[in-house]
């Protein structure tokens, strides 16, 4: 999916990157990478156009700000306590980060753990085939390929996984009031602020699963413009409207590392119990949604699966569900 070598200009970004806030002449670039002044010169320019903000000064040389949120390789590695395990790939536009890695998945040469990050997606995916709000500048949208051995049965807990990874992240750095709304939606500030898509291929000879390819979407800033019509009642920001230093690299890093670790680390229990911590729907008055009807009940708690038990109003019969879509209801 990419070429193992860096190019100029990520070697560059890389080497400013590490020198963040300090002055680097463009000789000392050059030297220390083995290129030309010219080449050095010709990344600056590039990585410009990007949208990093660096400052040149005659006889002190380039300074990479320190408020910089450009999306980029190196940027998400630094953050990781493996860097030089991770095969991370950044784009500015796709069409689908969940697309592209699903495509790239078939080629037995891309390894587990392999990370595409876009900073815009053009189409991007929800669940039950609705889109999945995109815009450049404002989010961070990224897709995890896994290669699990498991039935297709247990495919939901990698979504239980991405729920819990994306609130600790949250949490992480920095952010209060975190919580997860069943079944993996995550909130902040009572507000939706990241959106999970897992997707499985499965093997037609054994009926067991190849790979999944699990896209998260988190909104790490409001939009100057607002959010959409259909969304503006419950959508949020992770951030609020002020540009922060590295943030987005940060988050994908966080929640990168924390999902490998539960993936790779986390028993079921282990799992449930950090779930349960987060997740603020059990006590709660709710109608769950399932095939365009609606009933409504009390939910009472959550199990070692993360199955969400329920009490009907109409009837009073508790039933544990698996999957679905619920809203809570406002007393």
């Amino acid at each position: 999916m990419k070429d193992e070598k860096m190019s100029t200009k990520e070697t560059v970004v890389r080497f400013l990157e590490e020198n963040s806030g300090h002055p680097v002449s463009g000789s000392a670039i050059a030297e220390s990478l083995g290129i030309s002044r010219t080449a050095v010169w010709k990344a600056i320019k590039s990585l410009e156009a990007d949208g990093y903000m660096i400052d040149a000064s005659t006889g002190k040389g380039y300074t990479l700000r320190q408020e910089n949120d450009v999306i980029s390789e190196a940027g998400i590695a630094k953050y990781l306590r493996e860097p030089e395990a991770a095969n991370i790939i950044v784009h500015q536009s796709v069409t689908s980060t969940n697309d592209l890695l699903r495509e790239a998945a078939m080629r037995e040469d891309v390894p587990e753990g392999t990370i595409v990050v876009a900073a815009e997606q053009t189409k991007g995916k929800g669940r039950r085939g609705r889109s999945f709000f995109s815009p450049v500048g404002t989010g961070i949208y990224f897709s995890i390929l896994l290669r699990p051995s498991m039935e297709t049965g247990d495919a939901g807990k990698i979504t239980t996984m991405a729920a819990v990874a994306v609130a600790e992240a949250i949490h992480r750095y920095g952010v209060e009031d975190v919580g997860i709304k069943w079944v993996n939606d995550v909130y902040v500030a009572g507000r939706k602020v990241c959106g999970i898509l897992a997707e499985a291929t499965t093997s037609l000879e054994t009926g067991e699963i190849d790979n999944v390819v699990v896209g998260i979407g988190l909104n790490i800033y409001t939009p100057k413009e607002g959010w959409p019509e259909d969304i503006k009642d419950r959508a949020g920001s992770i951030l609020g409207t002020e540009k922060i230093d590295d943030a987005r690299n940060k988050l994908v890093a966080y929640t990168y590392e924390q999902f490998m670790d539960l993936y790779h680390n986390a028993d079921e229990k282990m799992i449930a119990d950090r779930y349960r911590s987060m997740c603020f729907v059990p006590g709660k008055r709710i109608t769950i949604i399932r095939g365009g009807v609606e009933r409504s009940g009390l939910a009472l708690s959550l199990d070692d699966q993360c199955h969400l038990l329920v009490r009907y109003d109409d009837d009073g019969t508790e039933e544990s569900l698996f999957s679905g879509e619920i809203s809570l209801r406002l007393e």
